[in-house]
């Protein structure tokens, strides 16, 4: 990062909806590391950020699969911690050589009710299992081999579902520069899953955003308009797009009759590529 300029280096590692404990340290010269432990034996995403701002426009994904993975049975998979109501969620299971009728896989889904399962060969050699979960909630998913559980079952997956989430407090009017904007979701209904919101300026650039828990079902979302337009707000629950994207109409604190200044180059500037600035004077 030293040709980055000043600034502060920071990142989010996440498994599901749960939030991975990590730390960074220098290594050498201008290199960082960013270290966690995973807990879980499933993809993990890392969002990587400068003074706030995502340098990328997607997480890094990480594949984390069991330290015995070719020497015993185990299984691994997302579909163990996180499913989304009404598409088919799934996880795997290593035999290590053991025919699949020697497995068996229960699913109970929220309120206890035990829900279908499909569990299939794949052409690794892998039990690929199958489960479709139709109402927010917890699910038990308890993976047997000869009728004993398997290391880490009964596990606990989430089941959510991104279409009710719901909004409070939007600002509609009265938005100023350099005035905290913020409002509220409310995932009661939805089920607990990741969130992810994404702010861009009038001038396309990414504005950083703090989301804060409000007990167990409430996030309060906010960020910091600087200059005068309208900003666009993306919202993923579980990886998917709620509703619209917000938009946010942000003036200049100033009267209408002072000169005031917008443009890309407020914001950011490129090393070695132009920039600009448009000031308006009116009469």
């Amino acid at each position: 990062i030293a040709e980055a300029g000043n600034g502060i280096l920071s990142a989010l590692v996440k498994c599901g909806a749960l939030e991975v404990p990590h730390s960074i340290r220098q290594s050498k010269n201008s290199l960082w590391e960013v270290v966690y432990h995973p807990t879980r034996i499933a993809p993990h995403k890392v969002t990587l950020m400068f003074n706030g701002i995502p340098i990328s426009s997607k997480p890094i994904e990480i594949i984390v699969m069991p330290s015995t993975t070719g020497k015993e049975i185990c299984v691994h998979g997302l579909g163990l911690y996180q499913s989304r109501v009404g598409k088919t969620t799934s996880f795997a299971i290593d035999t290590n050589g053991r025919p699949a009728r020697e497995f068996d896989v229960v699913i109970s889904a929220p309120g206890g009710q035990a829900l279908p399962v499909r569990c299939y060969q794949t052409k690794g050699g892998h039990l690929q299992a199958e489960f479709t979960v139709q109402k927010p909630g917890k699910c038990k998913i308890e993976v047997l081999h000869n009728s004993k559980p398997l290391p880490g079952s009964p596990f606990i997956c989430e089941s959510f579902d991104s279409t009710k989430v719901n909004f409070a407090n939007i600002p509609k009017a009265g938005l100023s520069i350099n005035q905290p904007i913020s409002f509220t979701l409310i995932t009661k209904e939805a089920g607990e899953a990741d969130v992810d919101v994404s702010v861009l300026s009038p001038t396309a650039q990414n504005v950083p955003v703090t989301i804060t828990s409000k007990g167990d079902d409430q996030k309060i979302v906010e960020f910091m308009p600087t200059i005068s337009g309208h900003y666009k707000c993306v919202i993923l629950y579980g990886g998917e797009q709620i509703k619209m994207p917000l938009t946010f109409a942000v003036s200049s604190t100033t009267a209408k009759s002072d000169v005031r200044a917008i443009g890309n180059g407020l914001e950011v500037a490129h090393r070695g590529k132009e920039t600009s600035v448009s000031v308006y004077c009116p009469s």
